[in-house]
């Protein structure tokens, strides 16, 4: 290695008297990397990026692989335009995005070295924007090729840059799930896995379903390491995956086995995804409360936040811990400026104090000035946001209209700091009726998630709703007349909203009403 600076005056462009090629140069600097080898100075190693940018014609798939993962080890990320060797290492970016996506075009690198350079580019955060279209086509047409490491890198690099690449992504999915690949993949790149899709939000089924069953069928005495249960249970609660033989059966009892080796942040994410997806465990949640107010001052705002939400949207309310960490939510002094709050984490607080206005009363009476304070700031704000007016508010309408409610009916209701769809009003009964899209509902077992749970609990027990019924809003759009989405409605509020006495043979009118999508209707009753 002490014998790079001997060789500069042999790098010259075009100099065939090199001693070593191009690709050996890149594992040069990449072995350098690897082993954090101290003897490639700083100004060597610039040295030879430059020269191998004068020849990017001789990389391969490899080489680049190589290269990016040597800048990237050394932080040679270009962020100043004044300094020479910035715009040197952003021309290294761009010779390398721009020939990988010529050798792409050119089917020079095969599709195993297609995904090690694009999770290169993702761990530095630089999206190949011309590139990626490319090699998503290349590598779906010779997927079965990759093993479940590759295929990992793939879905990981994919997730990181946040590239919702749907038929990509589906096409892992189906290939991970297949038995040949599925008993070759490891704990922790199914954790790799389900986080990839859940930092772009898609539920591929096949591959949620096998990752479920494989939870639920796993030996007690099977060891996971502490950070793959956490990422396996924040990715599902992510995705609103419900399954409690994977929860309770496996990530719960794991979690709880070695609790002590989890972190503050940990804690946070473990209670916030239980609440999430709507299964508790009592013993695993008075042991996190009684180490959370142990760590109490190691935990961000956004971690109180979940905290917090987690024990309130589950309905277990633990006074020492909400006054603990209230106090330091307090102390934090973002309590005025919401800036310094997520949107997420604003719908978190204002959950928790209505929550503990309606469901604890006591903790109201014995409320301190700060805890008071808190409460007078977040309590005012909705929980759930303001709903423009849709088509399927009108249809709604209509078919309500034709059922007959003696006591009439409303849309775009609100109650407190929800808002619903429709409430209708029927043989003295006050009836909620909601539209869910797909993420309130649990794709493999088709049961309500955390939140949905808590604005019933709450509309039910202490709103004066006698009680809330929902409607899956793509079943709902699926209908194609008015008369089913009527016949659909007489049938869901007679048997889960205990309406009697609806007319179903109503006959509605042909002309019905229509909107454009997205009208706002501030005045809507």
């Amino acid at each position: 290695m002490n014998n790079l600076g001997d060789q500069e005056s042999s790098f010259t462009k075009g100099n065939p008297h090199c001693e070593f090629s191009h690709s050996q140069l890149c594992l040069i600097l990449y072995s350098a990397a690897k082993s954090k080898c101290p003897q490639v100075p700083e100004d060597k190693a610039h040295y030879l990026i430059r020269v191998m940018v004068h020849h990017p014609g001789l990389w391969n798939g490899t080489d680049m692989a190589w290269l990016l993962y040597f800048m990237r080890q050394r932080k040679l990320i270009p962020r100043d335009p004044r300094n020479q060797a910035h715009h040197a290492w952003s021309k290294a970016y761009r010779y390398i995005a721009f020939h990988y996506n010529e050798k792409l075009s050119n089917g020079k690198i095969p599709p195993k070295q297609m995904c090690v350079v694009l999770h290169e580019f993702s761990k530095i955060g630089l999206l190949p924007t011309r590139a990626i279209h490319r090699m998503s086509n290349r590598v779906r047409r010779e997927i079965t090729s990759l093993d479940a490491k590759t295929l990992t890198l793939l879905a990981t690099a994919l997730g990181r840059l946040k590239h919702a690449d749907v038929a990509m992504f589906r096409t892992i999915g189906r290939t991970v799930a297949s038995p040949e690949i599925w008993a070759t993949i490891t704990d922790r790149q199914t954790a790799m896995l389900a986080y990839a899709y859940s930092r772009v939000n898609i539920r591929n089924l096949p591959f949620l379903r096998s990752l479920c069953d494989r939870l639920a069928n796993m030996p007690e005495t099977h060891r996971l390491q502490p950070l793959t249960v956490i990422t396996l249970a924040f990715s599902l609660a992510t995705l609103g995956i419900r399954d409690k033989r994977a929860w309770k059966g496996c990530l719960i009892r794991k979690f709880r086995q070695k609790i002590k080796y989890h972190s503050p942040q940990h804690l946070a994410a473990m209670i916030n995804s239980m609440a999430k997806v709507g299964v508790w465990d009592d013993e695993l949640a008075d042991r996190i409360a009684k180490r959370a107010i142990q760590v109490r001052r190691a935990f961000s705002v956004r971690q109180i936040c979940n905290i917090l939400n987690g024990f309130i949207t589950s309905d277990h309310y633990h006074q020492e811990l909400f006054v603990a960490l209230m106090a330091e939510f307090y102390r934090s002094g973002n309590i005025g400026d919401e800036q310094h709050i997520a949107k997420p984490h604003l719908t978190q607080m204002s959950r928790v104090m209505f929550g503990l206005i309606l469901e604890h009363p006591e903790f109201v009476d014995h409320a301190t000035e700060t805890q008071r304070l808190l409460m007078n700031r977040f309590s005012n704000n909705d929980i759930t946001d303001h709903r423009p007016l849709r088509q399927y508010h009108l249809d709604l309408a209509v078919a309500l209209e034709a059922l007959g409610c003696d006591g009439g009916y409303a849309t775009l209701v609100k109650e407190g700091p929800y808002c619903f769809d429709a409430v209708v009003s029927h043989q003295g009964r006050r009836v909620g009726v909601q539209v869910l899209g797909d993420s309130h509902i649990c794709p493999v077992t088709g049961s309500l998630l955390g939140s949905i749970r808590c604005f019933r609990r709450h509309c039910e027990k202490y709103l004066g709703l006698s009680r809330v019924i929902f409607v899956k809003r793509r079943v709902w759009s699926g209908l194609p007349s008015i008369h089913l989405k009527r016949d659909a409605l007489y049938d869901v509020l007679t048997h889960e909203g205990g309406c009697e006495g609806l007319h179903k043979d109503r006959v509605i009118e042909d002309d019905e009403p229509s909107i454009v999508e997205g009208e706002d209707v501030s005045s809507a009753p």
